[in-house]
């Protein structure tokens, strides 16, 4: 299968992009704009944080094409907030997810609101065909074994939500994902758990993926994606993998100016899978 590596060229003076509070890059979403069903539990006696926000677009066809969001280490559900609104403004549901931080919790989360999506498809009106994920940084590690794990049944124990055996999602993007990159732990343990959880999963039988990062990010090298990328090539996994010049760590909000080249992407990404469909129905 094709990997396209995309160098997009971006002028953002760096000084200015340090000036601003990284609270002002998270979240630069509208005031007006608030979930349909905010707070809904995905576990029903769970924890505080097992909780989604269900976006639901206004006018558009029914079943909705579905955005499953998963934030990065430190923030929240409501820091996804700008993602849902464009999303919904394409005619998607988006789920905001809440997950709990130590390990194996939020991958047990993960998939545990990825359940509680399919389950609960008839009362939102999910497309459950068409269920795409996308996870910014620790989300995208969440995201990434979304993707590629082979029994999610390990991890749903203590869920009372199923998943179907195929099918789960019909694309996973990627924005700046740590962790996915197992190739420079040097702990020997740390190693051989992301190993099994995402690198001996990868048998090609994934959905296509998305790879975005910025060239500049010092908290999660762009190095990682690409070596993830490569590893997804060698499967023939469809990749994409698309590299910002002069862009950071912190590129989710789409009304930003690394936010829009960042979604244009996305929207290039998602246009391609569905056009593959209207192919192949042909």
């Amino acid at each position: 299968m094709r990997k396209q590596i995309i160098k997009i060229v971006f002028l953002l003076l760096v000084g200015m992009l340090m000036a601003i509070p990284l609270w002002t890059v998270q979240s630069q979403g509208d005031d007006e704009f608030e979930p349909t069903f905010p707070d809904v539990r995905y576990v029903e006696e769970g924890d505080y944080k097992h909780k989604v926000d269900v976006y639901l677009p206004e006018e558009a066809e029914t079943p909705y094409p579905t955005m499953l969001l998963f934030h990065g280490n430190g923030y929240t559900k409501w820091d996804m907030e700008p993602l849902a609104q464009y999303f919904v403004g394409e005619g998607f549901a988006a789920v905001a997810v809440e997950y709990r931080n130590p390990m194996p919790d939020f991958i047990e989360d993960s998939f545990c609101a990825l359940a509680w999506t399919h389950t609960n498809a008839e009362m939102y009106d999910f497309d459950t065909d068409h269920v795409f994920v996308l996870g910014h940084s620790m989300g995208g590690f969440a995201a990434t074994v979304l993707g590629v794990h082979d029994e999610p049944e390990t991890f749903l124990t203590n869920c009372a939500h199923s998943l179907p055996e195929e099918n789960r999602l019909a694309g996973v993007i990627l924005y700046a994902a740590g962790g996915i990159d197992t190739s420079t732990v040097e702990d020997a343990a740390d190693r051989a758990e992301r190993s099994a959880l995402i690198t001996e999963q990868i048998d090609g039988s994934e959905p296509s993926f998305l790879l975005v990062h910025g060239l500049i990010d010092r908290r999660v090298l762009p190095e990682s994606s690409e070596h993830f990328a490569s590893l997804l090539e060698d499967a023939e996994v469809p990749t994409t993998l698309v590299l910002l010049d002069e862009v950071g760590h912190f590129f989710i909000d789409p009304t930003s100016e690394p936010g829009a080249l960042a979604i244009e992407a996305v929207d290039e990404f998602l246009t391609d899978i569905f056009a593959t469909e209207e192919a192949e129905e042909e």
